[in-house]
């Protein structure tokens, strides 16, 4: 029998074998023998909260502030008249897309808990 566990964003594969239950962690963790799954799972839990190796989100509300706060400016930034002015047609409007899609990036990964270098990591 094989089940997977995850557990603060890592998995560990539960296996079975004989009476024991083992469960070894994506970074090469095993957990040794244990006598049932619940405990080859509460090993893994345990190893996952003491391990540096697995990013742990320490903030409880697991947001990024400041992402959200540079989502909320560009957002701003879109609604507000700009420094270029409209009354260049193509360009006057680009800076606020730009402003829009920025805005709502930062925002997203920023209630995700990531950082907003972690946010342009991802789209570059």
């Amino acid at each position: 029998m094989n089940s997977f566990h995850e557990f603060e964003g890592s998995k560990a594969k539960i296996e079975k074998e004989g009476e024991n239950y083992f469960a070894k962690c994506e970074c090469g963790w095993n957990s040794g023998a244990v006598s049932s799954s619940e405990g080859a799972i509460v090993k893994f839990e345990k190893h996952v909260k003491s391990d540096p190796k697995h990013k742990i989100r320490e903030e409880e509300s697991g947001k990024n502030l400041g992402s959200i706060f540079l989502g909320l400016l560009f957002l701003g930034y879109a609604v507000s008249p700009g420094i270029i002015p409209y009354s260049l047609v193509i360009v006057g409007w680009l800076d606020n897309i730009f402003a829009l899609i920025f805005g709502m990036l930062f925002l997203g990964k920023g209630w995700d808990g990531r950082s907003p270098r972690e946010a342009l990591k991802d789209v570059f």
